[in-house]
């Protein structure tokens, strides 16, 4: 009887070029995204966090702005003597956002902002910082006495010192139905003496902090200055929030690990007399 048995030798398994093609695209894509990744990662780590207030590169940069100011408009009659003298404390201030024009990464000009710790995936711990230009409010004086003050901020023009996350920090402080942020002292403060020209006062403000259309106390730790020949007030200062008692929630990404419940609102104001 003839051996039916049928025997059949494909050989080696060879891929067809359409799947050697695919291969190929998903390697490079995936190169370009790991490329891309690192080139990210390495921005982040190697960008500069805006430092926090400093009064004194703030006194810095109004001298800066009067001499600029002055240069421009000569007096005809002025010999170069400075013989300024210093007029009666006006009683009244407004706050003035072109007395120093803003620049975000300098910390210059009059803004409203916050810290906030966080932690990033490969990145580790940094700070997010973000500021806003657009600030508007009033301060009494009465003698040695802070009698009155309100600031408002508007969120709507916050920025970040990552552009990227503009977006998402403004919906996560809903500033599309609270859109401003306001402090209003609620004790008047004893400076212990009128203020002078050059002379720098710290005193804690009491006051009450309303953000996402939730009102907490707060106190405010506050520094403030007179310019010039006392026609230009400085104030500096921060204090702390928790964002869980303002009813906010902190953005996230698939980057972000955690945000610290704890954040610190910080304030550079420049005034003139109202």
């Amino acid at each position: 009887m003839a051996d039916q048995t049928t025997r059949t030798d494909a050989g080696p398994r060879t891929s067809s070029p359409g799947a050697r093609s695919r291969r190929l695209w998903l390697l490079v894509v995936g190169l370009l995204v790991v490329g891309a990744l690192a080139l990210a990662l390495n921005w982040y780590l190697g960008r500069d966090t805006p430092a926090a207030v400093d009064p004194q590169a703030a006194v810095d940069a109004a001298d800066d702005a009067a001499g600029e100011e002055g240069s421009q408009d000569p007096d005809p009659d002025d010999n170069g003597a400075d013989d300024t003298e210093p007029g009666p404390l006006a009683t009244d201030w407004v706050i003035d956002t072109d007395l120093v024009a803003f620049d975000f990464d300098d910390g210059a000009g009059t803004f409203l902002g916050f810290r906030i710790d966080e932690e990033l995936t490969t990145v580790g711990a940094t700070t997010a910082v973000g500021r806003t230009p657009e600030v508007e409010g009033t301060l009494s004086l009465d003698g040695s006495v802070l009698a009155e003050a309100t600031v408002i901020g508007d969120l709507t023009a916050l920025t970040t010192d990552i552009r990227q996350r503009d977006g998402r920090t403004q919906r996560a402080m809903n500033t599309d139905t609270h859109p401003t942020a306001t402090f209003e002292l609620t004790e008047p403060v004893d400076l212990g003496t009128e203020p002078v020209p050059d002379d720098r006062l710290g005193v804690d403000a009491t006051g009450e902090l309303t953000l996402n259309g939730v009102t907490q106390p707060v106190t405010a730790t506050i520094e403030g200055i007179l310019l010039g020949a006392g026609d230009r007030l400085l104030v500096t200062g921060s204090f702390e929030v928790l964002l869980s008692d303002h009813d906010l929630v902190a953005p996230s990404a698939p980057i972000v690990v955690s945000v610290a419940d704890a954040a610190t609102v910080e304030f550079q104001l420049y005034l003139t007399p109202a």
